[in-house]
């Protein structure tokens, strides 16, 4: 698959265990996930077309079936996953640049709120001039600036209660929902503020350049 390829190409390949793509079955016979054994990889099949198509929920269903997403758990080497058996969702981590994506507004059948992301990092977006490319927009990403982006990662990862949720007071709270059109709030200060994008998070758009004269 494509993505086993290029983590190939960069030489990070060892370092996963597992890769999934969220893309629905299009009849093409071809499979949504690989996994590493003995450094061997082998394609298989997730159970993505059983959830929401929203990472919140396939992390979720991760954590409620990890044999299903863990092929390991299934054959020889399963003594050193078996701690993934003991998964819960406050010990996984999303780094994603959409913020729509650690919270879906969706219910999934059989549970009764939308599933949400516990811990996240936000990776930021900026539009600047690049080289000789003229003003690009949709520009950022881990280690963009400084190779010090990966560290913050490290450390989050290994102590995130260093690293507390920054409630909204009341007042911006509901200003916030108010303005994003979400027209709910739970009273909880801020702490599980649903809302919608709004104009200052709007989707990623497609990579725009400008030009220059030559």
């Amino acid at each position: 698959m494509a993505v086993l390829n290029l983590l190939r190409i960069a030489g990070l390949a060892e370092h996963f265990s597992v890769i999934w793509t969220m893309s629905q079955a299009d009849g093409s016979g071809r499979e949504n996930g690989a996994f590493q054994e003995d450094g061997k990889w082998a394609c298989f099949q997730p159970p993505v077309e059983q959830v929401n198509n929203h990472k919140a929920d396939l992390l979720r269903h991760v954590v409620d079936n990890p044999e299903r997403w863990f092929p390991q758990l299934r054959g020889q080497q399963r003594s050193r996953y078996e701690d993934l058996l003991q998964l819960r969702r406050e010990g996984v981590v999303l780094i994603d640049d959409e913020r729509a994506n650690f919270r879906s507004y969706e219910v999934a059948p059989g549970f009764e709120e939308p599933a949400t992301v516990l811990r996240y990092c936000k990776v930021a977006r900026y539009d600047d001039e690049y080289r000789d490319c003229g003003l690009l927009n949709q520009m950022g990403g881990l280690g963009a600036h400084s190779d010090s982006d990966y560290a913050a990662v490290r450390d989050y990862l290994e102590a995130p209660w260093d690293y507390p949720y920054q409630g909204l007071p009341e007042a911006a709270a509901q200003a916030l929902a108010q303005a994003a059109g979400a027209g709910q709030e739970d009273g909880g200060g801020g702490q599980r503020l649903q809302r919608q994008l709004g104009a200052a998070e709007e989707r990623k758009e497609p990579r725009k350049r400008s030009l220059r004269p030559p």
